[in-house]
């Protein structure tokens, strides 16, 4: 019963397959372009073969500092430029949290210009002549509880 009732199903599906395989397998061979990537794929494995050789040759000590190796300077890098401060300043603002304590605060922002204490919260005030003001809040138990961000970049 399983070879009446299936069979029918199996040898299409075979012989489907075996179209396919037949076709796809000619096809590939006969295909000039993919030919070309295969010999293309070939040498790039044969490069980085011989450049894995190269640098596990290599002598893996540092020259000393401020010499060149063979007089070449071209390749060597620039200092990295300075961060501008206030890209400094707007990054150390961005990452005050709720709930983090007045040391955290000051490790990021520094000492605030006044201290302010309203209905009993401490609130630490901050003035930059660039960018405008900014306060920290913090709760009853010296935790930030919210930040009012000085105006960065576009917005002013």
């Amino acid at each position: 019963m399983f070879s009446s009732r299936y069979g029918w199903r199996a040898a299409t599906a075979a012989a489907c397959l075996s179209l396919f395989l037949g076709v796809g397998s000619a096809s590939r061979a006969a295909d000039p372009e993919i030919d070309a990537l295969r010999k293309q794929m070939e040498e790039l494995k044969t490069r980085i073969d011989t450049f894995e050789r190269e640098r596990s040759t290599r002598p893996t000590e540092e020259p000393p500092a401020g010499t060149t190796i063979s007089g070449d300077t071209k390749n060597e890098l620039p200092a990295a430029p300075a961060m501008d401060p206030g890209v400094q300043l707007a990054s150390s603002w961005a990452r005050i949290e709720r709930g983090m304590d007045r040391a955290q605060v000051e490790a990021l922002i520094g000492l605030p210009r006044e201290t302010l204490n309203i209905d009993g919260h401490v609130v630490w005030y901050y003035v930059y002549p660039r960018y405008g003001r900014g306060s920290v809040f913090f709760t009853g138990g010296q935790e930030v509880s919210s930040i009012q961000t000085p105006q960065f970049g576009w917005g002013r």
